[in-house]
Formats: structure tokens, C-alpha cells, sequence
């Protein structure tokens, strides 16, 4: 499982992996975050509520992407006699692997850097590989989209509370099955970083895995937001977004006051000559959570998410 807090690397990272001859990578299918908590609803004395599973699992807009025709995943399920939650995941996630000719899956979703333990309960062989960038960048690039932190001070809360949710949450579930890597140690050593990871998920590091690009046309066709992507059609590159030239000083200031604790734990360095006022940093904590509560409500009301930040 790939996760990060956003704008981190991750597609890269999803099309690296994706690239090797074992082992496919689904782009950002999303169910497992609405249906995990629906689990009672699929299990029953009975077995498997296969209709009900299947209702819900193509409900998800991002799962159908997939293009896992519902036929093919029920046979699936009715074949095995699959009677537990777990089981359709797995079940799932081997015909996506199947279809592509790849003995082994993973997924590559953000958003799940704040379900790692529901996960981890549900699916206990998986092992999550969490991809932190300096929040600074990761600020900035979401900035340059029409979605997500509309602001500085939005972005350094958003940051800081996924990558030390993440971070706690792979304190939990223990070294063996979390693990971090930094999405500026993947730029500089990609080799050295790809095999790292590698070692970690048990998988023979391939030189084919570097040559991600070669397939990089086919998932932009696919993409539902392409234009995000464009960067997987160049070799890891630095500096196409740097807070060093592109923040302001005033930002930079506000975002090292609201996350400037969590970018020192993960080995990030404040520039700021002087963070920005206490009273500053209240407001803007006031606004962000205001708008978090405004999100919430909508996503009940509307059971679907109505765009900008994601849950979290």
C-alpha cells in the first residue's frame, strides 16, 4: 500500500512500482476507505452479502476506473465461495492483477494515509510504504491546482496532520509493516531509493522499474486528471517546484509557525527568520477548521465528496 498526504510523489512512485514484471499498482481506487466500515453489512451468518458488496464496490466512481467488469468480480467471488469482507478484497485486487498478467498487487491512494490501521486490521499481510516531501513543496503544488488547499496556512495544516497521522499510525502497526521514505531521496537516488523499498516489500529490485516512462502515455490517457500528471513523462527532476524560490516570505513564515515542529521530525530544516504571530496562526486555524466542519456536512448530506479537501 502507497500513501502519502498528497502531492507527494506517490503517482511516480505507483508508476515505478507498477512498472515491475511481478507486481501491478491500482491508481487511487478509493473503496476500501468507504466500505471498510461497512464491514457487518457484507458478512453474515450466511456468508457473503455479494450483492450488497457489489452494490457498494461499484457505487465507488474511482473503483470503476479499474474497469473491472462486475460479472467477472462476482463470478470471482461465487466461484471461491468467499464468505468473509477481507476475501472479496483479496479476491478484487487479484483479478486486477490477473487482467494485467502480474502475480502480485498493491494500491496507490493517499487518502489512505489516514486508515492505515483500519486497513492493517482487515488486511494484515499488507505493508504500507508512506512517501513524505517537504510540506513546503507539497503546499505548493497544491496550489497550483484547482482542488485541495486553496491557501498556505490550509496546506501546512493539511500536511502536518497527515504525515504525523501516518507516522503514528506506522508507530502502531510496528517497523515491519510501515516504512518512510522521502520523496527527495527518490529525486536524487532513485536507484538506491527504489531498492530500498524494494528490500522492504520482499520484491526483486528490476531495471525495467526505472524505465516507468515508457508507460506513462497509457495511464495519462486514463487518468481522470490528467494534466496533475505531466511529470511522469520526465525522469525524476529536481527542483520543478521549491519553496526556496517560489514561497514568499510571509508564507514561508506562516507555514513554519502551524507546521514547522513536524517538517524538523521529518528531517526537513526551517528557513523563516521569524515565524509568524500566535494570533496569526489561531485564525487561520479557525478558518481551516471551519471549513473542515462545512466539508463534513456536505459529505453526509450528499454522501459523495463535493471536491476540495479530501477526509481527513
Amino acid at each position: 500500500m502507497f500513501v502519502s498526504s498528497g502531492r507527494s510523489g506517490l503517482t511516480l512512485l505507483g508508476m515505478i512500482f507498477g512498472s515491475h514484471p511481478e507486481l501491478t499498482v491500482a491508481h487511487e481506487p478509493r473503496f476500501l476507505a468507504t466500505m471498510i466500515p461497512k464491514r457487518a453489512d457484507y458478512e453474515t451468518d450466511d456468508g457473503l452479502e455479494v450483492d450488497r458488496f457489489l452494490s457498494d464496490l461499484y457505487a465507488v466512481g474511482n473503483y470503476r476506473r479499474l474497469g473491472i467488469p462486475r460479472e467477472q468480480v462476482r463470478v470471482g467471488l461465487e466461484s471461491r465461495k468467499v464468505t468473509t469482507f477481507p476475501e472479496a478484497i483479496r479476491v478484487v485486487f487479484e483479478l486486477y492483477a490477473t487482467d494485467r498478467g502480474k502475480p502480485r498487487y498493491g494500491d496507490k491512494t493517499p487518502l489512505y494515509i489516514t486508515f492505515i490501521e483500519p486497513i492493517a486490521e482487515v488486511l494484515p499481510e499488507t505493508r504500507f510504504v508512506h512517501l513524505v516531501r517537504d510540506g513546503r513543496d507539497v503546499t505548493l503544488a497544491y496550489l497550483e491546482r484547482d482542488k485541495g488547499p486553496s491557501s498556505v496556512a490550509e496546506g501546512a495544516f493539511h500536511w502536518r496532520l497527515r504525515v504525523t497521522r501516518g507516522r503514528e499510525s506506522g508507530h502502531r502497526i510496528g517497523d515491519s509493516r510501515y516504512r518512510e521514505f522521502r520523496y527527495e531521496d527518490l529525486v536524487d537516488d532513485p536507484e538506491g531509493t527504489v531498492r530500498a523499498i524494494c528490500a522492504f516489500l520482499d520484491l526483486d529490485f528490476d531495471p525495467v522499474m526505472l524505465d516507468y516512462q515508457k508507460t506513462s502515455e497509457s495511464f495519462l490517457a486514463e487518468a481522470k486528471n490528467p494534466n496533475d500528471h505531466q511529470h511522469l513523462t520526465m525522469t525524476p527532476t529536481k527542483g520543478l517546484i521549491d519553496w526556496r524560490t517560489s514561497m514568499t516570505p510571509d508564507d514561508l513564515a506562516l507555514f513554519e509557525a502551524i507546521a514547522g515542529e513536524a517538517l524538523e521530525e521529518f528531517g526537513y530544516s526551517r528557513a523563516a527568520a521569524k515565524p509568524a504571530s500566535r494570533p496569526r496562526v489561531w485564525w487561520e486555524w479557525f478558518r481551516w477548521q471551519t471549513g473542515r466542519v462545512l466539508w463534513r456536512t456536505r459529505w453526509t448530506v450528499s454522501r459523495k465528496p463535493p471536491g476540495g479537501l479530501p477526509e481527513g
